[in-house]
């Protein structure tokens, strides 16, 4: 992650659907055996890749899903190679996909309160970061796939039988787009996000001794004022032995009205008293 980004890619939770992604897409060259065998290795490398990384581990939640589903299925595939007719395939791994994740998110809140044994790879602010990142993904997944299955619904009332072409768009290619849309859709949403943090004001928090040990937004210091401490540039102005005070206005956020040095703000982060003061 760059020095000017505040969430890099790795919290693209739905990148874990890429196994069904490139399962589907293998599901239209080759047997549904092997694009599900396919699916299932690029999960299990996925993972292992991920795992092996010094770096501390987020829980890649979407990803174990997807893939423990893909194995599933292979398992499936060696009594039943063909599981599904094939103008079906695509629309039955959605559907298999989506199961679990829709699962997933209804149980957002156990799983953002689940106590993980804190270690070198994995603790609970990290775990949570994660699970958050997890949840955002499984609900645009749902909230597409259900725009989906209503289309399709739709489609079924009527026009049914449904014509070669319409079942060839909503069930070999919008499943694919579907997972598609919800990577690239999150990654914009990352993008935004780091877009919109660029312009943020941060200012830092202090020890009782001045040192910086952390940074907050700027608008949370206003909200939570006696939860940190904030350095504040207090400048007094004083001409021929006056001291120049001023009444605070009413649109003040806090000591509305009281009798006040004329120039005071935070101190933002990363500058100096010097810096500040100009």
């Amino acid at each position: 992650m760059s020095k000017k980004e505040f969430l890099s890619s790795k919290f693209n939770m739905s990148l874990g659907f890429s196994p069904v992604l490139i399962a589907m897409i293998a599901g239209e060259i080759f047997a549904q055996s092997t694009a599900i065998y396919l699916g299932a290795s690029v999960g299990v490398i996925y993972i292992v890749a991920t795992s092996w990384k010094k770096e501390p581990h987020l829980p890649l939640l979407i990803l174990y899903t997807s893939a423990g589903m893909l194995l599933l299925l292979a398992a499936t595939t060696l009594f039943l190679p063909e599981c599904c007719p094939s103008a079906m395939f695509s629309l039955t791994l959605e559907i298999s996909t989506l199961i679990p994740v829709w699962m997933l998110y209804l149980n957002r809140k156990y799983i953002l309160s689940y106590q993980v044994r804190p270690s070198k790879r994995c603790n609970k602010k990290i775990f949570v970061q994660g699970a958050q990142s997890a949840i955002v993904a499984a609900r645009v997944a749902v909230i597409f796939g259900g725009l989906h299955f209503a289309v399709i619904l739709v489609f079924i009332l009527m026009d049914y039988p449904l014509s070669s072409t319409a079942r060839l768009i909503l069930f070999r290619i919008c499943p694919p787009t579907l997972f598609a849309l919800t990577i690239i859709f999150n990654q914009f949403g990352i993008y935004y996000f780091n877009k919109i943090m660029k312009r943020a004001a941060f200012i830092p928090i202090v020890n009782l001794k001045g040192d910086v040990i952390g940074k907050s937004l700027a608008i949370d210091a206003f909200k939570r004022k006696s939860s940190y401490i904030h350095p504040v540039i207090r400048i007094e102005i004083i001409s021929q032995g006056l001291l120049y005070l001023l009444p605070r206005p009413q649109s003040c956020i806090f000591d509305k009205e009281k009798t006040d040095t004329l120039l005071e703000g935070y101190l933002l982060y990363g500058e100096s008293l010097q810096q500040g003061t100009n």
